[in-house]
């Protein structure tokens, strides 16, 4: 197995469908990856459903289906890296899509000291009415540019839209204490295993989904963000801490700022919808 295709799920509705399609429809042989696919902290129906659209429409693929009554998505995704047989390890969103290419194009400039990363645009219903998103403008910076971990930063906040390579990953996992920036904790965590990154072609795309109800877009006081949003920046520089010679410093503060940004963001839109309430 080259390829592991981890997925995390809970409660999914169609899109689940639209995102499994999207990987059975890859120009990458079906016999070199599997998609691990993680349901957690439900059952019923969303067990039997899954079930059955595997046994209905993936035939051909190699599947593995876990089902998992402790919730979170870094349980379900620690769970995936567990059960992976693959040489490489990519991480995909349940309710996201991805290009027919995205497999074959990511692991053609890829190695076990290499992470190679995709293009990605967000959408809301279709794919081809695309926007662009935080990573379509890193993915752009980063072109024609030699590599460096601050100049390819922005990768290192989500999971996704890359191909890692198991000796990469090791033996990191996602912290399960967690609501908000675990994915970022994982990849800096995995960061100084790290040895270059490279863009697959610009086609190869990671399309991302703007849905109400996710995960990010749960509505918080103002307090709850700044109590939350402390206790992350604890949390780099606690990891800092363990291993201050081996994580690159520069990428450690852009980390922390990016992280008082996003607190900023949160109450900024916090205080929006207040106010288009009343």
């Amino acid at each position: 197995m080259i390829i592991s295709v981890i997925i995390p799920t809970c409660k999914p509705q169609k899109y689940l469908w639209e995102c499994l399609k999207s990987l059975m429809a890859q120009t990458f042989p079906k016999k070199d990856f599997e998609i691990i696919l993680v349901l957690n902290g439900c059952v019923e129906p969303y067990k039997s459903q899954i079930e059955r659209y595997i046994d209905e429409k993936l035939k051909g693929m190699n599947v593995v289906f876990i089902h998992t009554e402790m919730g979170g998505v870094s349980n379900a995704r620690n769970i995936g890296i567990e059960k992976a047989r693959g040489e490489y390890m990519t991480f995909v969103d349940d309710d996201d899509v991805v290009s027919e290419n995205y497999l074959g194009n990511l692991l053609k400039v890829s190695s076990p000291s290499c992470v190679s990363c995709a293009n990605s645009y967000c959408f809301i219903e279709h794919i081809h009415e695309k926007k662009r998103n935080f990573i379509t403008s890193a993915y752009e910076r980063c072109k024609d540019s030699d590599f460096s971990l601050f100049r390819y930063r922005t990768f290192f906040s989500p999971p996704v839209a890359k191909l890692i390579h198991r000796n990469i990953i090791g033996d990191n996992r996602f912290p399960l204490d967690l609501k908000k920036s675990e994915d970022s904790i994982f990849c800096m965590r995995i960061s100084t295993n790290v040895r270059d990154m490279k863009l697959a072609a610009a086609d190869t795309i990671y399309y991302q989904r703007i849905r109400e109800g996710s995960a990010m877009r749960n509505k918080q006081t103002i307090g709850e963000i700044l109590k939350e949003h402390l206790y992350i920046e604890l949390k780099y520089i606690c990891e800092w801490c363990k291993r201050p010679f081996e994580y690159d410093f520069l990428f450690v503060l852009s980390r922390l700022f990016a992280c008082a940004m996003n607190c900023c963001t949160y109450i900024k839109n916090n205080l929006w919808e207040e106010k288009r309430v009343l």
